[in-house]
C-alpha cells in the first residue's frame, strides 16, 4: 500500500508542476501520454 501511496503522490507532484496555460499544454500532454500509453490503444487530441 505505501509504494502505491508514494507513486500516487509522486504523479500528484509532477502534474501540479507543470504550466499548462492555453496554448502551452505540449509538455503536460506528453507527460500524460507517457504516463498512460500502457493503458490506452490510441490518444486523441481535441
Amino acid at each position: 500500500m505505501e509504494i502505491a501511496k508514494n507513486e500516487t503522490l509522486q504523479h500528484i507532484k509532477a502534474l501540479t508542476e507543470f504550466h499548462g496555460a492555453p496554448g502551452f499544454e505540449q509538455d503536460l500532454r506528453a507527460y500524460i501520454k507517457k504516463e498512460m500509453e500502457p493503458y490506452a490503444d490510441e490518444f486523441i487530441y481535441n
